[in-house]
């Protein structure tokens, strides 16, 4: 922030909640910016760890890429192309689109050019914070006190952009904490000091900010100044001058022969380009002439969005980044991090102050700096990023649109309590039929006879379970409920069913498992259903239990049977849902079925048995 500070004195790791005023002190700005300071960290924390990375209120949710339809259909003119109006949250920021905007005219960067190469491109939001002084936003002077300047402000700026990406699909979740392929996730820091003292007869807040960002430190350059980089001015650009505008006398005279100019656009410094550096060879009224740039020429470079703004700078040219310490002036040295990266604009303060702190330096003054002297990282707004959309451009320059990338939450007063449980993978059922009749599913609904019973039940999974050579309890039974029966009179009643297991081979081959009435149970079962329905009951119900802990595949640690089955209803009757799902981890299967009880062909007739055998 170029402003006219006297410093920044917000440091999270303080944990400071709140700044209190005393009665009959002198207040100062940075008193007052610094509770502004710790009220943004405190909300915009809460919000990121209440909606997260990025997203948007479902009754509100903005920042739809619209205009475009989905597959072939595709829109021609880029122009047709919207941003959709609403809210949107990144990193804990609001921002806010208060209509519907041409996705390639934003008004704050309406210069960004329209892709023309084929390919799939990520649509973006670029969120960060700046700093809008009188220079920028002339109606913060109060006219009623002769248009003077008093305070500045932040905003929120944000930018739909777009990246080329070589993936043609994407999903919200895979895109949560996307960011640009440009961005630097380590910046440079920068340590100071005055190990001899600060040696300037008046109190500063000085400003290093890097100018231009090489591909290493080496490359790159920085400026400083003395007075936070406020000392500017609106102007207007000719050859060989720097006209500045609407300057009050007193801002006129803080710019003087031999100083270093830079000259810059808000639109190039919002895209984080340089400005054009010139020294001032001699003051004309109010114009600053010099001999020739010392960097490449604007040719152009300042038109666009916002006014173009003169800044004085208290270094003779733009200083080349060197490896250890280097001096600024009057005792004060700085030094950039070995590793980190490097970009337009970083910048970081250093409060120099007349009076001693440190009782070793006598009368000397010092800098406001942490010990050690300890690096910092850069002090100006990062940006913040989200991906929206992934649209598609073809060689004819057509768009179409891919998929939408928002993120989407419900009101706390709306949501429901998380489940206490966490999913896990396992392995699934996702098939069970008699072996006999492969392609009928069993289901609740399923009535069948006790021949297609005794020829087997298969289950097919989505895993190979692990069998071992070591005998384990069958991984699947098989029972039948047995009616109890009580003597009323000469007659028998039904009381009520007894669960009865039917004695089974299981068997596993491949992703299925097998399970098979051996002989005797078969034998038995015709003899008890011919005796049943000498009795007047013709069906019986059976159930099919696969055991999750001992259905394991091969993996470390072992995948065991998720068996939890959703069921809904299909018509007039309930149904069961394949495959199994997730949200009981280690569940048995289960299903149950109806069984008639005609007895298979050629079964010995035990009708007339006594009642008593099935009491």
């Amino acid at each position: 922030m170029k402003g006219d500070f006297t410093r920044r004195t917000f440091r999270a790791e303080k944990h400071y909640r709140t700044v209190l005023m005393q009665q009959g002190r002198v207040q100062l700005d940075s008193d007052w910016n610094e509770q502004h300071e710790i009220q943004r960290h405190h909300d915009e924390l809460a919000i990121r760890d209440t909606v997260g990375a990025s997203g948007a209120p479902m009754d509100g949710a903005g920042f739809a890429i619209e205009g475009l339809e989905a597959g072939p259909q595709v829109v021609k003119n880029a122009d047709q192309v919207t941003i959709s109006q609403g809210r949107y949250y990144v990193d804990g920021i609001l921002c806010e689109n208060h209509t519907p905007l041409d996705l390639f005219a934003q008004p704050d960067l309406a210069e960004e050019p329209i892709p023309t190469a084929a390919g799939n491109y990520v649509a973006y939001l670029d969120v960060w914070r700046e700093h809008v002084t009188a220079l920028e936003e002339p109606t913060l002077l109060e006219p009623a006190l002769g248009g003077i300047d008093t305070g500045t402000r932040i905003r929120t700026v944000w930018q739909v952009r777009l990246e080329q990406r070589g993936k043609a699909t994407a999903t919200a979740d895979e895109m949560a904490v996307w960011k640009p392929t440009a961005t630097i996730d380590e910046p440079v820091t920068l340590a100071a000091r005055a190990p001899s003292g600060y040696r300037r007869p008046t109190n500063q807040l000085y400003r290093v900010q890097i100018h231009t960002a090489g591909t290493s430190g080496n490359a790159s350059t920085f400026l400083w100044s003395r007075e936070n980089g406020a000392i500017a001015a609106v102007a207007s650009v000719s050859t060989g001058r720097i006209t500045l505008e609407s300057v009050r006398p007193e801002a006129l005279d803080a710019f003087a022969a031999g100083n270093l100019v830079e000259v810059n656009s808000v639109g190039r410094t919002r895209r984080g380009l340089p400005g054009f550096l010139a020294t001032v060879n001699r003051i004309d009224g109010a114009t600053l002439v010099f001999t020739d740039w010392l960097s490449p020429r604007p040719d152009g470079d300042l038109t666009g969005s916002g006014p173009v703004i003169a800044r004085r700078w208290d270094c003779a040219a733009a200083v080349p980044v060197q490896p250890g310490w280097q001096q600024l002036e009057d005792g004060i040295e700085i030094q950039f991090s070995a590793t980190g990266g490097y970009r337009t604009g970083h910048s970081w303060t250093i409060p120099a102050r007349t009076a001693a702190p440190h009782a070793e330096l006598g009368s000397m003054g010092d800098i406001e700096w942490p010990a050690g002297p300890a690096f910092r990282p850069p002090e100006d707004e990062d940006h913040h990023y989200a991906a929206l959309a992934l649209l598609k451009v073809n060689g004819k320059n057509e768009w179409s649109h891919q998929s939408d990338l928002r993120r989407r939450f419900l009101p706390l007063s709306d949501a429901r309590p998380a489940p206490l449980f966490v999913p896990a993978d396992g392995i699934h059922v996702e098939n069970i039929y008699f072996t006999t009749v492969p392609r009928e599913r069993i289901d609740f609904s399923t009535s069948t006879d006790l021949e297609t019973l005794s020829g087997g039940i298969t289950i097919e999974l989505d895993a190979v379970p692990r069998t071992g050579r070591v005998p384990l309890p069958p991984m699947i039974t098989v029972t039948l409920d047995v009616p109890h029966l009580t003597e009323v009179g000469e007659n028998l009643r039904l009381a009520g069913t007894r669960a009865f297991t039917l004695d089974g081979q299981v068997s596993v081959s491949g992703q299925s498992i097998q399970w098979m009435l051996n002989n005797n149970a078969k034998q038995w079962v015709g003899q008890f259903a011919t005796s049943l329905i000498g009795w007047g009951i013709t069906s019986s119900t059976c159930s099919v239990r696969v055991h999750s802990a001992l259905v394991i595949d091969g993996s470390d640690p072992p995948l065991m049977l998720n068996g939890f089955a959703r069921t809904t209803w299909t018509g007039t009757k309930l149904s069961q849902v394949l495959p199994t799902v997730n949200d009981v981890h280690g569940a048995d299967y289960t299903v149950r079925f109806s069984v008639s009880l005609d007895p298979p062909a050629g079964q010995f007739d035990i009708t007339n048995f006594d009642a008593s055998v099935w009491r």
